[in-house]
């Protein structure tokens, strides 16, 4: 699986930078979710697109969470038919009360 991590640097520039990022092979061999560091991303609107949707979603929700526990603000994006499900987030320890979750048309 090959992930795309797309920066955004907004205000500063709109265009933004595009990163890959290969997933770890798991102990089947298959590959796991894609991994950033907040670091890479702090303070940056960022777009996880790929094949495996799935693998996108849990690298994000890794950032969230990361940046929750740092005392970030963090915010979930998406499209009004897209992968949202509030139980796995608290499950992965993010504070729903504390995310903002907006959907777009």
């Amino acid at each position: 699986m090959n992930a795309v991590l797309k920066v955004l640097e907004f205000p500063r520039r709109l265009s933004g930078s595009v990163a890959t990022a290969q997933g770890h092979p798991s102990a089947r061999g298959k590959q796991d979710a894609p991994v950033w560091r907040l670091g890479e991303v702090k303070g940056r609107l960022v777009e996880l697109s790929g094949e495996a949707a799935s693998a996108n979603v849990t690298a994000a929700v890794a950032l969230l969470a990361d940046a929750q526990q740092r005392g970030e603000t963090a915010a979930w994006v998406t499209p009004q038919d897209g992968v949202f499900f509030p139980p796995d987030l608290t499950t992965h320890g993010i504070d729903l009360g504390a995310l903002a979750v907006i959907f777009g048309r």
